[in-house]
């Protein structure tokens, strides 16, 4: 529930950011940081119970026990140093410095796999700057989308405008002049 109200609240408020004028511009910047969480003691068969979706039988009946776990976290190494607890993954407007699109998984997650959700394609430039956990191939590809989106919605913007009308609207049947050949 609070993640469904964060993430309305953050849209609202991206909405209004684009209604003052503070529009997705001059590219976008892509990074992950780690968030922290306490670590947990847990015994290994604990931490099988808590792999297999289970509630360890001896936390079934102290409920104070339970509330101190995050069985959500999880863990992984950077620069050799490990980490327990969460990522945020975020994509920065380049012109204005606001976060523009984010998401939140666990510290195991790879920057690289959140890539394509958190690039904004209205963002009007079409910069990408990421660090090297986001690989180069992926970035070449990301970028060669985005190419493809923005040629496509012009050619269909041009289209709209020599014709007169959008395409799959009824006024341009049986005009002669047809969007994407026969009506």
């Amino acid at each position: 529930m609070t993640q469904v109200l964060v993430r309305e609240l953050f849209e609202t408020f991206n909405a209004f950011l684009d209604n003052q004028g503070y529009v997705a511009q001059k590219g976008q910047i892509i990074d992950a940081s780690i968030v922290a969480a306490p670590r947990q003691r847990n015994s290994r068969q604990e931490n099988e119970q808590i792999k297999a979706g289970e509630t360890p039988e001896a936390w079934a009946d102290k409920p104070h026990k339970r509330s101190q776990k995050d069985i959500d976290a999880s863990w992984t190494k950077k620069h050799g140093k490990t980490y327990y607890g969460y990522k945020n993954h975020i994509n920065v407007d380049n012109k204005h410095r606001l976060i523009r699109e984010y998401d939140i998984t666990t510290a195991s997650t790879h920057d690289s796999r959140l890539l394509t959700e958190l690039i904004d394609l209205s963002n009007s430039g079409k910069s990408i700057w990421a660090d090297s956990a986001y690989s180069s191939e992926d970035l070449s590809a990301l970028s060669a989308q985005l190419t493809k989106i923005t040629v496509e919605a012009a050619l269909k913007a041009e289209m709209e405008t020599h014709l007169g009308y959008a395409s799959h609207d009824t006024k341009g049947h049986n005009s002669g002049n047809t969007q994407g050949g026969t009506p």
